[in-house]
């Protein structure tokens, strides 16, 4: 009898539950049938935030979170505050199948979660990208993926270091598939505007071409835009309408947009020479046809602005954006990612590289100084959303306009010209992207 014993228990401990299952009982072991308190919610939200700031490492935020309490709920993610539709327990059970089954085919020497690494899940992610997954469901796998390394930490102790979930970022060539994430590239511009079709064009648009590009312009301002909104000199400008000015022009050129978008009226400095060039085109093509300050430079609706751009792409053989639905908008975003890696650079290098803060805190608040600027100088409504926006600012914004648009790697290498190790930056650049 005590023989038979100890064969089924010597069976038991050869037993070993697939990395899916593994999954999917921390998942149930930390599901409770009722949400916690708002109390509970804030402390939460706190940490969160906290490891956005970068006071904290992932594994030092896993191990906090877990301390906490925190748990899968049967409705509702407490990542990021999202709702679906299905009890979010099935959810979760859902992508920890899907998952777990991916790595087993994909890693069969893995045996406990513990040993899955980071570039895994990466990899994991890019594949499902590939299939054409929704940028919508990468982000919830993202959420998904991340309240499971919390509950294996609650449910299998702290001594595995679980970190799978560390740094994994939706695929950038998944956000390429979104029209409001494409911007057109600073080649693909120059092709447009030195091919014939546009040289040779009588278009009134013609010129909005190039104002897009360099001053970021939405095709409704473009539209509307007036020669009296031209200003070669800071005096030109009204003075009421100085407060608006977003920064010093070293041309003393100033291009002004009044109560656009969300009623944000703003006066968009000419930071480079040939924006500066342009302007002064613009205006001296007023001075010569006898034009008032009333009378409209463009003097077309966006819609013939839009279409006039994309017959000159695909003069040029750049269906691909005509295909995505690119248009003005896509210049807009060029000046935008151009803008943002250059506020970066003078931000780390005058601001915090001197400063003695961890490496990501540093970069965290860089993007958050440089990506300010940016929203400024795009006339973006900075009214907040909610309680957490009006602490840490609109987000949204720095992610859709800049960091969806940009690469990591394009990131990085901006930050190694201020004198960082490259690798360093973009594993930092890559971790602060994913908890944003």
């Amino acid at each position: 009898m005590g023989k038979q014993r100890q064969k089924q228990k010597d069976k038991g401990k050869k037993r070993h539950r697939p990395i899916w299952h593994q999954l999917k009982y921390a998942a149930i072991r930390s599901f409770k049938h009722r949400g916690k308190k708002g109390q509970d919610k804030q402390k939460w939200r706190e940490i969160r935030i906290a490891y956005e700031r970068g006071d904290m490492t992932f594994e030092e935020f896993i191990e906090r979170m877990a301390d906490c309490g925190w748990y899968i709920a049967s409705r509702g993610d407490f990542w990021n505050g999202n709702r679906y539709k299905e009890g979010y327990l099935d959810t979760v059970i859902k992508v920890a199948k899907l998952y777990g089954r991916w790595i087993q085919e994909n890693y069969p020497d893995i045996e406990e979660v513990y040993q899955i690494k980071p570039e895994m899940t990466q990899r994991f992610l890019e594949e499902e990208a590939r299939k054409k997954v929704k940028v919508s469901t990468l982000k919830k796998y993202i959420s998904i993926l991340k309240a499971l390394n919390i509950a294996c930490v609650m449910v299998y102790g702290k001594k595995y270091k679980f970190r799978f979930a560390k740094g994994i970022y939706v695929p950038k060539h998944a956000l390429k598939n979104e029209s409001r994430t494409v911007k057109i590239e600073k080649e693909d511009y120059e092709k447009i505007i030195n091919s014939n079709y546009y040289q040779k064009s009588k278009s009134k648009a013609k010129i909005a071409v190039p104002l897009a590009r360099h001053f970021a312009l939405r095709v409704n301002e473009l539209a509307r835009l007036k020669y009296g909104n031209v200003a070669m000199s800071e005096n030109d400008i009204p003075h009421a309408l100085r407060r608006f000015i977003t920064d010093k022009s070293p041309y003393n050129a100033y291009l002004i947009i009044e109560k656009s978008k969300g009623g944000v009226t703003r006066v968009i400095p000419a930071l480079k020479r040939e924006e500066y060039e342009l302007l002064k085109k613009i205006k001296k093509h007023q001075v010569n046809n006898g034009l008032n300050d009333d009378d409209e430079v463009v003097g077309l609706d966006k819609d013939s602005i839009n279409t006039f751009l994309r017959r000159c792409m695909k003069n040029c053989g750049l269906e691909h954006y005509v295909r995505k639905s690119v248009n003005i908008h896509g210049l807009r975003k060029l000046r935008a990612s151009e803008l943002f890696l250059d506020k970066l650079k003078e931000v780390y290098s005058t601001i915090y590289e001197k400063q003695n803060l961890p490496l990501k805190k540093k970069v965290y608040l860089s993007f958050k100084k440089a990506g300010a600027y940016v929203d400024k100088y795009l006339g973006h409504e900075t009214k907040p959303k909610s309680k957490a926006d009006k602490k840490e600012g609109r987000w949204d914004l720095i992610k859709k306009y800049q960091l969806d648009v940009l690469k990591p790697e394009d990131i990085a290498k901006a930050l190694s010209e201020c004198g960082l190790n490259y690798y360093v930056a973009l594993e930092v650049v890559r971790e602060v992207i994913s908890e944003l």
